[in-house]
């Protein structure tokens, strides 16, 4: 007993053991130093974003002073004085420099004013980069404005679903201005769809039953939502398909639940590849076997 104490003892248990501590120690020193890393990092951020902050503000207020002259008529943006002209390069340095720097409020200032050439040649591309900068943070007067250049078509392509994702964006985060406009192209999107939906139109049939489920365009009724769905899936549109499932698996709108039907829509659905219809088709399976 007492050879085996001296065996514990012994050198090679002895370095061992300072390796360990040596090895814990170093281990404590990392974790400290990357804790202070991610502290300084945090703090270097955090500067940025005020420095961003501060260089927004200075040149939102210099901008400002030109705009009211502009508007009293005391000044004009093609005929800057020589004075008026520094003070608006300098504005429009700090604003793009803060808008670079990842400012969102700076990206909308600067997008506005490159599209409405406000002491600088107006710039479409550019604008829509920076409103797609500050839209893709959130700021919901950016999504708006991205709205309507889709809409009309200007600086971008064309394109009334693009604007509409725009405008849903903002009106989300209840901006007035988009829920008006979206309002209006809902509520003439749906006579549009009324009209080719008679016609016997599957995809206007479809968009109709999706407007009457969400109270879009239109008052809201479950009962014409399904019968429009039934009637776009009759001719085999798969989302059609896949919506009408939804409506019976989930008894929604005061429809009550039948799985039966439900699996069969979703099954005709999957039978086109429709993936979200499978997914579902698979829930309720899983659904018996429990």
């Amino acid at each position: 007993m007492a050879q085996m104490e001296k065996e514990k003892d012994g050198p090679a248990q002895k370095n061992l053991k300072k390796g360990f501590e040596k090895f814990k120690d170093a281990q404590s020193r990392a974790k400290d130093l990357k804790h202070g890393a991610a502290e300084a990092q945090g703090m270097l951020q955090g500067g940025a974003a005020a420095k961003a902050g501060q260089m927004r503000q200075q040149a939102h207020t210099m901008i400002g002073e030109l705009r009211a002259k502009v508007a009293g008529g005391e000044a004009s943006w093609n005929g800057l004085k020589a004075i008026e002209r520094r003070k608006m390069d300098d504005a429009v340095r700090l604003l793009q420099e803060a808008a670079q720097r990842g400012h969102k409020l700076a990206q909308l200032d600067y997008a506005q004013i490159l599209e409405n050439g406000e002491g600088v040649g107006r710039d479409l591309a550019e604008a829509i980069k920076f409103y797609t900068m500050a839209a893709d943070q959130g700021l919901a007067e950016a999504q708006f404005k991205l709205g309507q250049l889709h809409d009309a078509g200007r600086g971008v392509a064309q394109s009334h679903e693009m604007a509409v994702l725009y405008l849903k964006q903002a009106a989300a985060q209840g901006h007035e201005g988009a829920r008006e406009v979206l309002d209006e192209k809902l509520l003439a999107a749906a006579a549009e769809w009324r009209a080719e939906a008679a016609r016997g139109k599957a995809q206007a049939q479809l968009n109709l039953g999706v407007a009457y489920e969400r109270g879009q365009g239109v008052a809201y009724d479950m009962a014409e939502s399904l019968r429009h769905y039934r009637l776009a899936a009759d001719q085999g549109a798969a989302e059609a398909q896949h919506r009408l499932g939804l409506v019976y698996a989930r008894g929604k709108g005061g429809v009550p639940a039948d799985a039966t039907e439900a699996a069969a829509w979703f099954a005709k659905a999957a039978d086109q590849g429709h993936e979200r219809a499978r997914g579902e088709l698979e829930k309720l399976g899983q659904r018996d076997d429990g």
